[in-house]
């Protein structure tokens, strides 16, 4: 993600870097929220590289460890990314797939396909799990 707005910075000079990364950061965050939770818990997945079952805390806790060590701003990451990191590990131990079962309108998606980008469901309010 840094290096991205390293990138950009070089070009844009009215923004500072922590200003595109601020933009880029929330841009992106606007992006996922509209989107079902699997999009989410793969977003997720990828940022703490984690692959085990939701319901391993130890595993989780330990994928956000390994991610922050490379992530954190002492070590060249960025606060987007640390701020990005503990919003995955806060989601993926937020999810119990014991608990909660998919929508039956928008089969977990958190969508319906009613126009090409498809609408929040108004059965779960996007959230993708049976009310």
């Amino acid at each position: 993600m840094g290096s991205i707005t390293r990138g950009l910075a070089g070009g844009c000079g009215q923004f500072s870097q922590q200003q595109i990364q601020d933009l880029l950061d929330a841009e992106y965050h606007r992006r996922l929220a509209m989107r079902g939770p699997d999009v989410k818990e793969q977003v997720a997945r990828e940022l703490l590289s984690y692959t085990g079952p939701l319901g391993d805390k130890d595993a989780i806790q330990a994928a956000f460890a390994a991610a922050v060590k490379a992530a954190h701003p002492d070590t060249g990451g960025t606060g987007g990314d640390m701020a990005a990191i503990k919003g995955a590990r806060k989601y993926l131990l937020s999810c119990n797939v014991a608990e909660k079962e998919p929508c039956p309108m928008c089969k977990g998606s958190g969508r319906v396909a009613t126009q090409p980008f498809g609408m929040q469901c108004q059965n779960c309010k996007g959230t993708g799990i049976k009310p």
